[in-house]
């Protein structure tokens, strides 16, 4: 009798205990499985995607190799519920999703695989994998932009044009950075949308990220239920992430960002060798990686305590120069000085 969609917010973990074996008398794994197979049922976007990834889940490496990260268990239970998805009565679109998530997501691992030689044109443009080009691949109508924005359907349809679908990639990719070398593609949407989005493989694990974002989530369901916090427009910043295999997936772009590390202390891989406020502000203050060296150096708590005082004193803070130099009046440096704060 609870509506399917109060459980949607829990779908990542509940969707990851399918498979898990109950002891004699326990029916746990049965009212489980009905438990997915019904948010599957009414709603598909918010719970097919993490059944995708645990289908996928002997799928580690940034090359795909197939070592077992996940119990074979859980992968035929996903296996399982998706053969399940495709076989409701009356939903002759069940299959077709099924079959457009998969060219989704395959492209998606796809891109974040391809090797990429850096030698001729640094960080891009490159061209994408044949694959995952518009000829190839196109007009999905049943599959939304994996990255936007997709509200709970209380009429649990999803009809076909309430949601911008994915129409095609951009020919080209870039890169931002990285060992694994993250892919920035765009994904163009049947709402005349573009979304950057990054495809990402490598030895990172990508269902980290999509929890920690989840409880960012919850927290700002949190703060807008408490007037106090509410009235004061608290909140945290989320993005989406989207894990497809133990070591691949898709996280949306943010525009408009800057590394707090960079800002403060600078990068080697800035435009014209910008530096940091800590050097630009104070040039006689220690510079952050002796401050590191000689905490790490100390041997005893009493050494660490009189190293951290000395450090306080010749590594002032720089921080509040970033508001000065982004916010020249005084009304928009304040909102946004106390919105940082906040």
């Amino acid at each position: 009798s609870v509506p399917s969609s109060k459980f949607l917010v829990l779908s990542y973990q509940i969707c990851g205990r399918i498979g898990t074996a109950s002891q004699e008398g326990n029916d746990f794994s049965v009212v489980l499985r009905k438990l997915v197979d019904r948010m599957a049922a009414e709603h598909p976007y918010h719970t097919l995607y993490h059944v995708h990834a645990l289908s996928r889940g002997d799928q580690v490496g940034g090359s795909g190799t197939h070592q077992s990260s996940t119990p074979h268990e859980k992968i035929n239970a996903a296996k399982e519920v998706l053969e399940a998805f495709k076989r409701i009565k009356n939903c002759p679109n069940n299959a077709p999703m099924v079959r457009e998530m998969d060219r989704m997501i395959e492209a998606y691992i796809a891109l974040a695989r391809h090797p990429v030689d850096t030698g001729k044109h640094g960080m891009g443009p490159y061209q994408i994998p044949s694959s995952c080009k518009k000829r190839s691949l196109c007009n999905l109508k049943l599959v939304p932009i994996i990255t936007a924005p997709l509200p709970v359907d209380p009429t649990m349809l999803y009809k076909e044009g309430t949601f911008p679908a994915f129409s095609h990639f951009g020919e080209t990719c870039r890169l931002v950075g990285g060992i694994n070398q993250p892919k920035l593609v765009e994904a163009y949407g049947t709402d005349g949308q573009v979304y950057k989005q990054l495809a990402k493989a490598g030895n990172d694990d990508l269902r980290q990220d999509a929890v920690m974002q989840q409880l960012f989530g919850v927290v700002n369901r949190l703060l807008v239920d408490d007037p106090s916090t509410r009235a004061r427009r608290l909140r945290v910043g989320t993005y989406r992430v989207v894990p497809f295999t133990p070591a691949a997936g898709v996280l949306e772009w943010v525009d408009n960002t800057t590394l707090l590390s960079e800002y403060l202390l600078g990068s080697q891989g800035s435009v014209g060798g910008l530096k940091g406020a800590h050097e630009r502000y104070r040039p006689k203050d220690w510079v952050s990686r002796a401050c590191r060296e000689k905490l790490q150096a100390c041997k005893t708590r009493e050494e660490l305590r009189a190293t951290y005082d000395k450090v306080c004193a010749r590594f002032k803070p720089a921080m509040h120069h970033f508001f000065l130099e982004n916010f020249p009046t005084p009304q928009l440096w304040y909102e946004r000085r106390l919105a940082y704060t906040r």
